[in-house]
């Protein structure tokens, strides 16, 4: 069996039983919100998977070329390294541009118990900078819900 399709077959499999998983035993245990990230993972999961069954089927004289482990592998390392070496050199910078280029500046954010928040962008650790009652706040996106409770998802 070839390396390629050993994962395209692994990551179909793992993404239908932790589907199942999720629909059957996670539901009483997590939030709809939790539930639904980890939903978003698996079908992500189910697409990589599909992906790699393809790519293993298709010929290889129409498009590239074999790529050995070894090649793969040293490349998704140089480029994690490239990623690595600019986070050390510009610090958070290149992120926070490309996160702000995304920015709905005009969509405000609710949250249940009717209140709203103002988007303001992102402060330099990260961090959300929201107006919630007026008054500009900075919150870490792990401690969203616990600030400002939970939010609501169009």
């Amino acid at each position: 069996m070839k390396f390629i399709e050993f994962f395209g077959i692994t990551f179909t499999m793992f993404s239908v039983i932790l589907g199942a998983f999720g629909a059957h035993s996670l539901r009483k245990s997590l939030s709809e919100a939790e539930l639904q990230s980890f939903e978003v993972g698996v079908r992500y999961m189910m697409y990589h998977g599909l992906a790699l069954l393809i790519l293993a089927i298709m010929p290889f004289e129409e498009g590239g070329g074999f790529i050995s482990r070894t090649r793969l592998i040293e490349s998704s390392c140089r480029h994690f390294l490239v990623w690595v070496n600019r986070w050390q050199d510009d610090g958070f910078r290149p992120l926070y541009d490309n996160w702000m280029q995304r920015l709905e500046a005009s969509a405000p954010i609710d949250f249940e118990g009717s209140e709203q928040a103002e988007w303001v962008g992102l402060d330099e650790d990260g961090g959300a900078l929201v107006k919630l009652d007026g008054k500009p706040l900075s919150v870490m996106p792990h401690e969203l819900e616990t600030v400002c409770g939970l939010p609501v998802l169009p």
